[in-house]
């Protein structure tokens, strides 16, 4: 029993679930006693009014031990953010328990939660100057939609149920007001003193509900009316409630807040969950309608609310810093360096000595290290890496079967004679004479195994099952010393699974594309695009620290044909010196620390051809 709590306790998602299901819990209890399905209704306006009483207790609380801490902070205008800040969090939940006592809990918590962050968004933009990033727009179009489609009941046609609408959307703009608010006075006052003002903001709320024409009556005579189901579904519902608060802000204590709250969106599925399992056992207690159509409109409902909330999380980041110390680097291939006519010596030279790049990326063609079994000729190589190491140039170097520059895949003749299992093991015996030749040499910085090894693109030939993780044993078992570096395409690369692999993750970033089938292709990503993927890769590895860098930033044509067969001005046509400039900055716009540009010798290959200005436009990344 020990270990079971030990690993509860530790295990914050289980938490979160668990907090959740209380918090939904307690929203279809609430229906229940404000519907009177099992007993007398509890008035809406009683529910409301009893919930801010609730308030005094912790006053009272509050007081006693102010008497020990003296937490409190007497500032008037602060004192007045969080009493209003009360009274708007009590009010928001009066047209809450209005609209339950209405209509279905489903629809209900479906458009309360999806409508919660678009007053939140608006409130803040109009008076905090904040501004929605190209995520948070999208997730606004969901969450909108979402709420919308719930709230649509079909008679002889869709027609929206408009009064549970509108008290559903007045309360989330009254508790969107009152939690805005609470921000700024727990920002003002601390937690604790912050608290206490709001909590004179709960009282101050039911005694307004108290003396509001009509409703003294109905609070006094409860005990006319309220049988001890009345009071005890109540009481149960106020302690889900506290249960599931009190899970998810322990949550909190464990891990980021931001990714507690992406779960948050499981709340409205537990309640569908929850009022189908009760409809299907006691229609007569929570009628709600789950049948045919009406159900799928409220599963395709709580899903798109469910992705607007995904996306407002994760799309909570701050805008990256473009002036932030970053690490500049290109890819360099002696073989694409022959295939344009260069002479790739030459072109390396003037790589290191004109441009000045402290980061290279150097690749090891296993076609021409081995060309016949077991011989193997490094002079090529050698060189590479000599000349970074006279400059002290940090080198990545890239090894395996599918490296750099296509066809991706690069195989020895000999090699693509034999069989798939006969090859892997060739591969790795000549992967062990790489590191035992350069494990030595401390510009090595680190080694990328493979070239995105998960992403089918390329003319590759069949692997065997867990390749890279083979070949990353190896290495480790060669080299303890340097990191292992697993890249995975930008766009459509599934990162977690690369991620997961490697000490370093890299991405490529690609903004325009060719397609044998579309044509050229831009990829309209706002750079929030990869933070958002980011983000969502770090919470499936459970990994918050690992490295990631942008290991391919596109900054050369890419076209029907290589580069090598298209005429300059087509060149020039797919890729110009503006799209150049535009790339850096969507670059620096992206967050990352650490990019190595892709197209150094197209760059050094249009200056000796009269085009210099993608070459001196890069010499600014090291000048």
């Amino acid at each position: 029993m020990k270990e079971f709590i030990d690993f509860f306790f530790k295990n914050w998602i289980l938490i979160v679930i668990l907090g959740n299901l209380f918090a939904a819990i307690s929203s279809i209890i609430s229906k229940i006693a404000l519907s009177g399905s099992v007993s007398k209704p509890i008035n809406p306006t009683v529910y409301a009014f009893y919930s801010g009483l609730g308030g005094s207790a912790v006053i009272f609380t509050a007081l006693i031990f102010n008497i020990w801490f003296n937490f409190l902070k007497i500032g008037f205008e602060e004192a007045i953010i969080g009493v209003i800040s009360g009274i708007f969090l009590i009010f928001g939940l009066w047209p809450f328990y209005l609209a339950l006592y209405r209509s279905e809990a489903s629809r209900v918590m479906t458009l309360f939660v999806g409508s919660m962050p678009i007053f939140t968004f608006m409130l803040k933009y109009f008076f905090l100057g904040e501004r929605l990033n190209t995520i948070q727009f999208l997730a606004f179009i969901f969450l909108v939609s979402g709420g919308v489609l719930v709230f649509l009941k079909r008679r002889d046609n869709f027609r929206l149920d408009l009064r549970s609408a509108f008290l559903t959307t007045g309360s989330a703009l009254g508790i969107a007001i009152g939690l805005v608010l609470a921000g700024e006075t727990f920002r003002l006052q601390g937690f604790f003193s912050g608290f206490f003002w709001i909590s004179i903001g709960y009282l101050a709320a039911s005694l307004i509900i108290f003396l509001w024409p009509g409703q003294k009556q109905k609070i006094l005579a409860i005990n006319t009316y309220a049988e001890k189901r009345s009071a005890f579904l109540f009481f149960s519902d106020k302690t889900f409630s506290i249960l599931g608060s009190g899970l998810v802000k322990f949550a909190i204590s464990l891990v980021s807040a931001t990714l507690v709250n992406a779960f948050e969106g499981l709340r409205q599925f537990f309640v569908l969950i929850l009022a189908v399992a009760i409809s299907f056992w006691r229609p007569d207690i929570l009628k709600e309608e789950l049948k045919g159509i009406v159900l799928w409109q409220k599963v395709i409902a709580a899903i798109l609310v469910g992705i607007g909330l995904f996306l407002i999380v994760f799309g909570q980041f701050p805008t990256a810093d473009h002036n932030r110390p970053i690490i500049w680097g290109v890819t360099f291939s002696s073989k694409f360096s022959k295939e344009l006519g260069l002479n790739p010596k030459e072109n390396l030279i003037a790589i290191l000595d004109n441009l000045e790049v402290d980061n290279i990326r150097l690749i090891a063609y296993w076609d021409e290290i081995e060309k016949e079994k077991n011989t193997f000729d490094f002079s090529d190589l050698d060189w590479q890496i000599n000349e970074a190491q006279k400059r002290n140039v940090k080198i990545i170097l890239v090894i395996g079967m599918k490296v750099p520059r296509w066809p991706e895949c690069y195989m020895p003749n000999w090699a693509e004679m034999i069989s798939n299992k006969e090859r892997e093991n060739e591969l790795k015996l000549y992967l062990a004479e790489i590191i035992k030749r350069y494990k030595n040499n401390k510009v090595i910085k680190m080694w990328q195994v493979e070239n995105e090894p998960f992403l089918r693109f390329g003319e590759c030939p069949e692997r065997e099952k867990n390749f890279i993780e083979s070949e990353i044993s190896l290495v480790k078992s060669l080299d303890k010393s340097r990191p292992i570096l697993i890249t995975d395409g930008g766009e459509f690369g599934w990162w977690p699974k690369a991620a997961k692999e490697g000490d370093i993750f890299g991405t490529t970033m690609y903004r325009r594309v060719y397609n044998k089938y579309f044509g050229r292709i831009n990829y309209h990503l706002p750079p929030e695009f990869f933070i958002l993927k980011e983000k969502i890769t770090r919470f499936f590895i459970n990994d918050h620290n690992k490295k990631f860098i942008v290991i391919e930033l596109s900054a050369e044509p890419w076209m029907a044909k290589q580069i090598y067969e298209t005429g300059l001005q087509e060149q020039l046509k797919s890729f110009d010196i503006d799209f150049f400039k535009d790339t850096i900055q969507y670059a620096k716009a992206t967050g990352f620390d650490e990019y190595y540009l892709w197209g150094a010798e197209w760059w050094y290959y249009m200056k000796v051809n009269g085009h210099p200005e993608f070459w001196e436009e890069a010499k600014k990344l090291w000048q």
